[in-house]
């Protein structure tokens, strides 16, 4: 793991380089649970240790959406306000409609954004899901892929924002940290879809995303979690808000 969190340390601006940093220096120093602590009894915390699991190196090679991907996408059966499509940690695409454009509302993946609104972004990431126990710290210190969206104040939009998490066969065995941040300003009201979904897999996998949801006062946010992980993927998330 530690080869893997210095090189993506090194490919980082200083500001994200400093929390992947400190992250990992609080990953190796908190132990990790031992399955009695009342959070983890019922989990067998051997199966899901982050040791057990390579970190990807590289990008997916795939190039489209899987089928199967993309009847999550469709599970609502409505038009996406914007919507991003990730796999193996790497972002195959990222679509924004017209009236969520018109409005002024950000929908990138989380490299784009630390490149194009760390105004935004470095204040927050982080913040609400600090790096307080082993998977939290990992996804802090070694995140990878993850989607970012900014609503401005005010705006109200029905059809949902939709973020799609695909693990490919070619990811079986590794560790799969997607950060996802969420700000929706004063005033705005969205819904936003978090979907998951993979083919069986070989090798046991570990999909461990955090998402941060930063909502403004009298705003609204309707959040839709599904997950379709087919066998062989072990799913620890954090979602706060």
């Amino acid at each position: 793991l530690e080869s893997r969190v210095d090189a993506l340390i090194g490919a980082s601006p200083d500001w994200l380089a400093e929390l992947r940093r400190d992250a990992w220096t609080k990953y190796r120093e908190i132990p990790y649970p031992a399955g009695r602590e009342e959070h983890w009894r019922f989990t067998d915390v051997k199966s899901i240790h982050p040791d057990n699991f390579s970190l990807l190196t590289s990008g997916t090679d795939i190039t489209e959406t899987p089928e199967r991907a993309e009847s999550a996408l469709e599970l609502s059966d409505v038009v996406s306000a914007g919507r991003a499509v990730h796999a193996d940690g790497t972002t195959l695409s990222v679509e924004l409609g017209d009236e969520a454009r018109s409005a002024g509302v950000v929908l990138c993946d989380l490299e784009t954004a630390v490149r194009e609104h760390a105004d935004l972004l470095r204040p927050r990431l982080g913040t609400l899901v600090a790096p307080d126990d082993p998977f939290r710290a990992l996804s802090l210190a070694a995140h990878r892929g993850g989607t970012f969206l900014h609503v401005p104040k005010g705006v109200k939009l029905e059809a949902p924002f939709q973020a799609l998490h695909w693990i490919s066969d070619g990811a079986a065995g590794a560790a799969v940290l997607p950060r996802t941040v969420v700000i929706v300003e004063d005033e705005a009201e969205i819904v936003f879809n978090d979907l998951y979904s993979s083919h069986d897999l070989a090798e046991s996998t570990l999909a461990a995303p955090v998402t941060e949801v930063f909502v403004g006062r009298n705003a609204k946010v309707g959040w839709v979690t599904w997950q379709d992980w087919g066998s062989g993927v072990r799913h620890v998330s954090n979602v706060r808000a």
